[in-house]
């Protein structure tokens, strides 16, 4: 959708909840109720009351070994009661891959939509990029609960014995986070015991991967290479956790039977969070 069908000033309803990514390419995303979509779709029209628009400015540059998912983490600790209002991002250093993920988690607030402007307005909330830390997200309980799982300093769980790492999703499995992963494996080894997925996000992401030699390079590093797509929710098969294992992924669900059984923990983290963790088994 991001890549070959949205155009920008389009208005585009669906049922799944990361609809404001299209804001990144000028368009409107909303995400509705499933009985909602079957009635637009059948209809063609939506109706709303337009909701408060809420301005925020990002300025700076991300430090090194930082990534656009930290960004987002940390606004979303910072963004206080934005639920159903939509969310406006003056971000002039950040490249349209970024502002897509930054668009699409930002509505994790409960936001209606999100999208991103050239030009600066009178924003409520003002973040310095160059601040940013390395964040994570931590296991919750059921689903129901995710919008309310917490967020922390990754430093706060630091020495954290993992089993595996996830990349994925348009959070990870984009040939941008693809080939940033791939920077990091020069002169490093796979830890003994960790398991390593790589999920190319889109077809398309799958096969420049392979013409770049970037899944050659993730294969020979000892990683799994899985079917292009999402994989956030991995129930069985390739991917999934055992009894009491513990997961760092790019995606961005981590609530109790996400990645397999309902005793594993999932936590959720950036590219350059996951890579490190395959190089020490720990957080």
């Amino acid at each position: 959708m991001v890549n070959e069908v949205v155009k920008p000033g389009q208005i585009i309803i669906g049922g799944g909840s990361h609809g404001s990514i299209f804001g990144a390419k000028g368009a409107l995303g909303i995400n509705v109720s499933i009985p909602e979509l079957a009635r637009v779709t059948e209809t063609g029209r939506y109706s709303i009351v337009v909701p408060e628009t809420v301005e925020i400015s990002l300025k700076g540059s991300l430090k090194e070994g930082v990534s656009i998912m930290d960004a987002a983490f940390s606004f979303l600790k910072q963004a206080g009661d934005v639920k159903r209002k939509s969310l406006e991002f003056y971000c002039p250093t950040l490249d349209q891959h970024e502002k897509e993920v930054l668009c699409s988690m930002a509505c994790l607030s409960g936001a209606y939509t999100a999208f991103t402007v050239e030009e600066e307005g009178t924003p409520v909330l003002t973040m310095d990029l160059g601040a940013v830390e390395p964040m994570l997200m931590l296991p919750c309980g059921d689903r129901k609960d995710q919008k309310d799982a917490k967020i922390v300093p990754k430093t706060s769980k630091a020495g954290l014995e993992l089993n595996a790492g996830q990349i994925g999703g348009y959070t990870g499995g984009t040939i941008e986070e693809l080939r940033k992963a791939a920077s990091m494996l020069d002169g490093q080894k796979l830890a003994l015991g960790f398991r390593l997925s790589i999920c190319p996000a889109t077809s398309r992401d799958y096969i420049q991967a392979a013409e770049e030699g970037i899944l050659t390079k993730f294969i020979d590093f000892g990683a799994q290479i899985n079917a292009a797509g999402d994989h956030s929710v991995v129930i069985q098969g390739a991917g999934a956790m055992g009894h009491e294992e513990r997961l760092v992924t790019t995606g961005l669900y981590t609530f109790a039977g996400s990645m397999g059984c309902d005793d594993a923990e999932v936590y959720t983290g950036s590219v350059e969070t996951v890579m490190n963790a395959s190089f020490a088994k720990q957080m």
